[in-house]
């Protein structure tokens, strides 16, 4: 206990150092955010910490010298070096829940993360990188996304504007790494460029290096960081209706087809069958370049069913963005490398086009072979919450026309399709 008293004063100490609020970046302040930064990784430092921030929530005054004091560094003239490592302070405090909902019950620390996050990449790309990580991880909790729900639809544009300038990377990425994977070993191939000053932010650890070239990495990272972001703002009445205004529904339908062919090509049967027989395993560049990929289309297959899923969002859709939208979402379901709830999810967005009264979704449905995507996923999914999804969209077609119940008699879908919807 006595061992564990003066680690937590210690910790208290490093805490105050690093906040101290001063008019411009010194070294020794970067050094103890950094340094308060790593310490944060541990969770036995994250669970000293806590205690901490509770008795500073019961006295305003110290806690004014706390959290707010780290706001007062996110300033608009806060130099980048010194934001990516309060960013990244940030973000590891948030991997506990506690500490993250003191994050988020400091408005104006929330504040500042959301006007940094909303910046136009630049010169201080590696902060805005920063800061969307710890928006991403600051947004789990209900009044963060209230907050950027509420925040206008600059703030929505913004982050639907990230979202798409990154998905193209994705597959000129992929590419690079199948095409260097079958050529060299993985311990032969080359090892990524060094990046530059102020690019290397301490956050989401699974995202740190998702991609194979260095010049794309910062749209990569902030396409699947926004991604994450208006997938969870999707869920708030305010926040879909600003998603609705911008027409999110065709951001996302203009974007995924690259990313979604990115995700499916990153290991081609020849290809996985060429590693077998050299007994090779994926780089660890393409692996995390497929991750990023699959992170990116999972969230925007989530923010897309919440979409659809409300009244006459299907009907005041554009042709191609229906188009794009239904194809992408039959590809998903014929994959058998995809997860589950993005399978589920595809289903979702299906349903709402079939049982819009729109005889164009249901042409283009037909045309896509809607039904056979949904057969396929349903008998793949053995039971899984996407099998159900996809039994509840095959009753809704069944409803839609007699074209579709023929479809179904010549895939012997019916028997699924009774599976999961009792027979009127």
């Amino acid at each position: 206990m006595a061992a564990l008293s003066g680690f937590r004063a210690k910790t208290s100490l490093s805490f105050a150092h690093a906040t101290s609020c001063n008019p411009c970046c010194s070294l020794p302040q970067v050094v103890a955010v950094s340094l308060l930064s790593n310490c944060m990784l541990v969770p036995a430092v994250r669970a000293a910490i806590l205690p901490l921030l509770q008795q500073q929530q019961q006295q305003q005054e110290q806690n004014a010298q706390g959290l707010n004091s780290l706001a007062k560094l996110l300033a608009p003239d806060c130099h980048p070096a010194l934001a990516v490592k309060v960013f990244g302070l940030l973000s590891n405090m948030c991997s506990t829940a506690g500490l993250r909902t003191a994050l988020a019950a400091c408005q104006p620390l929330v504040h500042q993360v959301l006007q940094s996050a909303s910046t136009a990449p630049g010169e201080q790309t590696g902060a805005v990188v920063a800061a969307m990580g710890c928006l991403c991880n600051l947004s789990l909790e209900q009044g963060v996304v209230q907050q950027l729900s509420a925040a206008g639809g600059d703030t929505v544009a913004h982050l639907l504007q990230l979202t798409a300038a990154g998905s193209a990377s994705f597959q000129h990425n992929c590419a690079d790494s199948i095409e260097r994977d079958s050529r060299v070993a993985p311990s032969a191939a080359p090892k990524l460029p060094p990046r530059g000053k102020g690019k290397s932010a301490g956050v989401m650890p699974q995202l740190q290096k998702p991609v194979c070239r260095a010049g794309d990495i910062e749209d990569c990272i902030l396409s699947v960081r926004a991604a994450t972001v208006l997938s969870r703002v999707a869920k708030q009445a305010a926040g879909l209706q600003q998603l609705q205004s911008s027409d999110a529904l065709g951001v996302f339908a203009r974007a995924i087809p690259e990313c979604l062919q990115a995700v499916l090509s990153a290991t081609p049967p020849q290809h996985a069958a060429q590693q077998q027989q050299q007994h090779q395993q994926p780089s660890a560049e393409g692996k995390e370049a497929k991750k990023a990929a699959v992170e990116w289309l999972s969230a925007a297959v989530r923010s897309m069913a919440l979409m659809t899923a409300a009244a006459e969002a299907t009907s005041s859709c554009s042709p191609a963005t229906a188009t794009a939208v239904i194809a992408a979402c039959c590809t998903i379901l014929r994959s058998p490398v995809l997860e589950d709830s993005m399978k589920g999810n595809a289903a979702l967005i299906l349903k709402a086009f079939a049982a819009d009264d729109k005889q164009q979704w249901h042409a283009l449905l037909a045309k896509e072979d809607a039904v056979e995507a949904l057969v396929t996923a349903a008998r793949a999914g053995k039971g899984s919450p996407s099998s159900r999804n996809a039994g509840i969209a095959l009753a809704v077609l069944a409803r839609a026309g007699g074209a579709f119940i023929e479809r179904m008699r010549e895939l012997r879908g019916l028997e699924v399709l009774y599976g999961y919807v009792r027979p009127a």
